[in-house]
């Protein structure tokens, strides 16, 4: 009996053994399928995300753009509240003679409003006349010129300006009538980032050459647009 007792135990031992070993090889074979998985998972997300990168920056591609006989809107606004209160609208319709050189022209209306104004006889007025200006690419692709990214496109600037201003506002010396016009000249540099194939934003810094008593903006002045594609 003790001796059969002890051949029973053996063989549970065994089988015991032989259990713990396979469940063992299941583990490991579940443990190398969910590695595996994961590996392949991660691989079409790689694949996935360099598609869709490859997808997104494709058009962003500056040497496809080409830019000569196309249009574009540059909507120019600004807006300032509080005791001194500024309105201003200046949208502007653009022209590629070719790939690197622009220009354009468009209306222009401001409103000032101004509380602490010294005169006592009038603290707002209404300013409108026209813009234009020219561009010329310098840089067309910075990408292919600069060791690092920082910009896409470096330009000059050129702009005229002709505006009717209040007589009573601004309180003009040697002006005989209500309103007068006024010509002011810019002169500056530029650059600019793409936003989407149809879309970039700019930021400009002009000098203001006609220093009269009445000039509007402070040397130098800085300017923020957004450049819109209409082809």
């Amino acid at each position: 009996m003790s001796i059969a007792k002890k051949e029973i135990k053996k063989t549970k031992a065994k089988n015991k053994i032989v259990f713990l070993t396979v469940n063992m090889r299941k583990t490991t074979k579940i443990v190398s399928v969910n590695k595996f998985i994961l590996l392949l998972l991660s691989a079409i997300l790689y694949n996935s995300t360099v598609s869709a990168q490859n997808q997104l920056y494709e058009p962003y591609k500056i040497e496809d753009d080409k830019r000569n006989n196309s249009f574009f809107l540059v909507p120019e606004t600004a807006l300032r509240f509080g005791t001194y209160t500024n309105v201003e609208i200046a949208p502007q319709i653009g022209y590629y003679i070719t790939d690197r050189w622009s220009v354009g022209a468009g209306p222009h209306y401001s409103f000032y409003h101004n509380i602490g104004h010294s005169s006592t006889q009038l603290s707002s007025t209404h300013m409108f006349g026209i813009k234009s200006f020219t561009r010329f690419s310098v840089i067309r692709n910075a990408a292919e010129v600069l060791p690092f990214y920082l910009f896409d496109e470096l330009f000059t600037h050129i702009e005229y300006e002709k505006i009717n201003l209040s007589n009573e506002y601004f309180n003009i010396p040697s002006a005989s009538k209500d309103r007068i016009w006024v010509d002011y000249f810019y002169i500056g540099v530029g650059i600019s980032q793409i936003i989407n194939p149809r879309s970039s934003y700019f930021v400009m810094l002009l000098w203001n050459l006609d220093q009269s008593y009445f000039y509007l903006y402070n040397n130098p002045t800085y300017r923020v647009g957004i450049k819109i594609s209409l082809k």
